[in-house]
């Protein structure tokens, strides 16, 4: 959560360290590194061995989501429930606790997968250091969507190209009518969908994956 860390106390110490590594920051890491740190975001840890693509796996769920409808998101949700696009969302907060397995064939039978890349709390409530703004960070749902090779939208990040290509390997959204026109879109447009989906499956396996993240974190320490 370098977003939410950062500000409150490991600004405090940046200048004693050698090496910052963020998990979800691109901005956070730029920042760092202006400062005189080394700093690296790796945007992903998440394993291959977690989620990963089932072959045959039926596609029968049109848009979904799951994990915690806090704060933005609950606008979103209940936008995309009143268009009647599909949407179904799944964890604990909706009902169902699901362990990692059920998630990963959850995904699979996704057509669309949502990723909110908001941060989850208030900033006007915690002092920012100067010249350092916030905006949006790398959630780990990007990468469970793409290692299982399923489309995934996800809300807009600032250098989010540094990772992917927009509109090849990732598509990006800001706006509940941004949102809904490219799911509407890419509903209708399965060969482009699934295309892009094995582009930014490909790209993870070779250059992102979480095992060769922390190889790179490894070989700088």
């Amino acid at each position: 959560d370098s977003h939410m860390n950062f500000p409150i106390y490991t600004r405090w110490f940046i200048r004693d360290i050698d090496l910052f590594v963020s998990i979800d920051s691109i901005d956070v890491s730029d920042f760092v590194a202006q400062l005189g740190c080394r700093s690296i975001c790796l945007g992903n840890v998440i394993s291959k061995q977690d989620f990963y693509p089932i072959d045959g796996v039926k596609k029968d769920i049109d848009v979904s989501f799951y994990g915690g409808p806090k704060r933005d998101r609950k606008e979103f949700l209940a936008f995309l429930r009143a268009q009647n696009v599909g949407l179904q969302c799944f964890g604990s907060s909706f009902g169902a606790w699901l362990d990692q397995e059920q998630l990963n064939q959850i995904i699979n039978r996704s057509k669309i997968g949502l990723a909110f890349n908001k941060y989850g709390y208030v900033d006007d409530k915690i002092r920012m250091p100067k010249n350092f703004t916030l905006s949006r960070l790398i959630t780990g749902h990007n990468f469970e969507y793409i290692l299982s090779r399923t489309f995934v939208l996800a809300e807009s990040i600032d250098n989010f190209d540094r990772f992917f290509s927009e509109g090849r390997e990732i598509v990006t959204f800001d706006g509940k009518s941004d949102l809904l026109d490219k799911i509407r879109y890419y509903l209708e447009h399965e060969t482009e969908r699934e295309q892009i989906a094995y582009a930014g499956f490909e790209k993870t396996m070779v250059h992102f994956e979480g095992a060769l993240q922390l190889e790179k974190m490894a070989n700088l320490i």
